[in-house]
């Protein structure tokens, strides 16, 4: 069998993980890989964008920024016959600085996929959409802050997220420590969590790799949070709304609403009617949808004291499905949302890029 056919039978990611200092049960026992599709990717590097969903101020902010972060996948990432991830050849050609800051977007978007399919995170939300919706003040002049944060079953997770362009070194699990400990609380409580994720690639091989790890230690002057649930479910899905709309092509049918980009290989559905409760809190304002979002994807939720209630009904248990007859890969989210890919013929390794470096 050819390399190149033995690609076409890895229809996911691997990619080993080593954790750290986790408490006990916390992740699956004697699991050390994360798998993931390109699908998957795409969710992620769309959820973890900066970008609000406030098209009178930013116009259409959010679609340009996911458009280049998402186009990091097929330009830039391979995928090889054992499934493992490793950069495309035009990546390793990039000079220095632009090879970091696909390093920094492809952290981001690995951290949210190992907080939603290890500790159960439905909504992945950068600190910094969420800041700027609700005026979340920090140090000025201080950006040593952890990235992400989200509701998971247990509680608030928050992760820092780190990307290299080569292996992690000391300095860097130093510094990942101090960042994710700067949030002490959200709304009063401690946060279940406070990860640290960093992907890199290791040589001689350089297949992607991460590094998790959840210190304990305080850093000296913590940030309190505190949350707005239905502005956080703003903040969220407004990017989400604002890029369906934007799409080529956009459908309602079987329950969502679409918009695929068909020269890029995408197409994003939402929950018909998560859509519209979003669109019209957007007309006049978010209050109580929070409430209607969590009955309709069956979602954990913190009561007054701190204590994770559930909703009746089954939870939610999204998978990653692969239309082997088209070469589609699809992530169905937790949050309401599925994303197709279609990148099969992109990721495939070609010519000297059969022998990752």
């Amino acid at each position: 069998m050819s390399t190149t056919s033995k690609a076409w039978l890895s229809p996911r990611f691997t990619a080993p993980y080593h954790s750290l200092r986790f408490p006990v049960g916390a992740l699956p026992k004697n699991d050390r890989d994360l798998k993931f599709t390109t699908a998957d990717l795409a969710h992620a590097l769309f959820s973890t964008g900066r970008a609000p969903g406030d098209r009178l101020k930013y116009g259409k902010a959010s679609f340009w920024e996911w458009l280049h972060r998402v186009s990091v996948v097929p330009a830039y990432l391979r995928r090889h016959y054992d499934s493992s991830l490793y950069r495309s050849r035009l990546a390793l050609d990039l000079d220095r600085s632009e090879l970091a800051a696909i390093s920094y977007m492809l952290g981001q978007a690995m951290t949210s996929i190992f907080c939603r399919k290890k500790l159960g995170v439905t909504h992945m939300l950068h600190v910094d959409r969420y800041a700027r919706t609700e005026s979340v003040l920090f140090t000025p002049g201080d950006r040593s802050r952890p990235d992400l944060f989200g509701l998971s079953r247990n509680g608030w997770i928050v992760a820092e997220s780190k990307g290299r362009t080569r292996g992690a070194d000391a300095g860097t699990l130093t510094k990942i420590a101090q960042q994710k400990r700067k949030i002490s609380s959200i709304d009063g409580r401690s946060p279940y969590l406070t990860l640290g994720c960093i992907s890199s690639f290791p040589p001689p091989v350089s297949n992607m790799r991460l590094d998790v790890i959840d210190p304990d230690e305080d850093q000296p002057e913590p940030i309190a949070i505190s949350v707005n649930y239905d502005q956080y479910m703003l903040a969220y899905y407004s990017p989400l709304l604002d890029l369906i709309d934007t799409a080529d092509a956009t459908d309602r049918s079987g329950g969502y609403v679409s918009g695929r980009f068909t020269n890029l290989g995408v197409e994003i559905q939402l929950r018909e009617q998560i859509y519209e409760q979003v669109y019209n809190a957007q007309q006049t304002g978010p209050e109580g949808l929070f409430a209607t979002i969590r009955e309709q994807l069956h979602l954990p939720f913190l009561d007054g004291g701190g204590t994770v209630r559930e909703i009746a009904g089954e939870v939610a248990n999204p998978t990653d499905a692969i239309d082997d007859t088209g070469g589609d890969e699809r992530s169905d989210n937790p949050d309401g949302s599925n994303f197709i890919t279609n990148w099969d013929e992109d990721i495939r390794p070609t010519g000297p890029e059969l022998m990752p470096g």
